[in-house]
């Protein structure tokens, strides 16, 4: 099953990194981002228990006695932070669906262990589900439960989808998905960022369609609605095929980035840790 790798040890490791993210929601408390707001208020809003790192002159002594647990204080100019995931459950996902959920759990968890916000929302032909918002290390569960609900069919619209449910200003939008869809992906971006999120693209292939191995007469077979083609499958035409592949996620990369978002190509081969520990922190999408 796809949970098999959120092990406990797993989870640990994650407990060392942060979504990396430069906007800040304006609204809500408790969380341990500041806000861009101005003003640098002392006005005493929240508290939250005490984590390693934090500053020891913010402990609050008096809690203490009273709970036997350290916790901190909280003021105004502290803000928590929405991530919202935006996840293709088209049918060209099937192949990629363990590792999408995967990646969709760990950075939720991300999120909730700092005190932040998360949400889920199912993209197919619009919006196909949205989950509740979720808030606090113990909501884990209800993501993983609901993450492992969804099911992949249909096909993709993502721009729809988000004109549907767009997200507030000062969150953080990942997309997870393969990217292959009718419309322009790139215009959905840009709707992320017309929105003032902080927003990262993490686009799965598998092997098979980073670099295909096919040979002679072969039948090309939509998972969408795409009509089936026939081709011959020549060393001419895979290497047709990988000058279009690389125009393609080259496209979508330098559109990321003259976004200001984060981008990653996900092989769907490579193990999750990788994923997390080495991709995520590079592409600036952790840290």
């Amino acid at each position: 099953m796809w949970q098999d790798v959120l092990t406990e040890n797993f989870l640990r490791k994650l407990d060392g990194l942060t979504l990396n993210a430069r906007a800040a929601s304006r609204a809500g408390t408790g969380g341990q981002r500041r806000s861009k707001a101005r003003g640098g208020s002392v006005e005493f809003a929240d508290f939250r228990e005490y984590m390693p790192g934090d500053d020891t002159r913010r402990i609050d002594w008096s809690a203490f006695a009273r709970f036997d647990k350290l916790y901190i204080r909280l003021f105004l100019d502290e803000r928590d932070t929405l991530l919202t995931i935006w996840l293709d459950c088209s049918a060209s996902m099937v192949g990629k669906a363990d590792r999408a959920r995967q990646l969709a759990a760990a950075l939720c968890y991300l999120a909730l262990t700092r005190f932040d916000r998360a949400a889920v929302c199912a993209v197919g032909d619009g919006l196909k589900l949205r989950s509740e918002v979720f808030s606090g290390r113990a909501a884990f569960h209800r993501v993983v439960k609901f993450i492992d609900s969804l099911a992949f069919s249909g096909n993709t619209e993502l721009l729809k989808a988000l004109k549907s449910a767009p997200p507030r200003s000062g969150g953080i939008s990942v997309v997870l998905s393969d990217l292959l869809m009718d419309t322009d992906c790139r215009q959905a971006i840009s709707f992320l960022k017309f929105c003032r999120q902080d927003v990262a693209v993490l686009q799965l292939l598998t092997p098979e369609e980073l670099e295909p191995v096919l040979e002679g007469p072969t039948r090309l077979v939509s998972a969408e609605d795409e009509p089936a083609v026939d081709i011959a499958a020549s060393p001419m035409a895979l290497e047709a095929y990988q000058r279009v592949l690389e125009a393609f996620v080259g496209g979508i990369k330098a559109h990321c980035f003259s976004q200001g978002a984060a981008y990653l190509l996900v092989n769907t081969s490579i193990e999750l840790d990788r994923l997390v520990f080495n991709g995520l922190a590079v592409s600036g999408v952790v840290r």
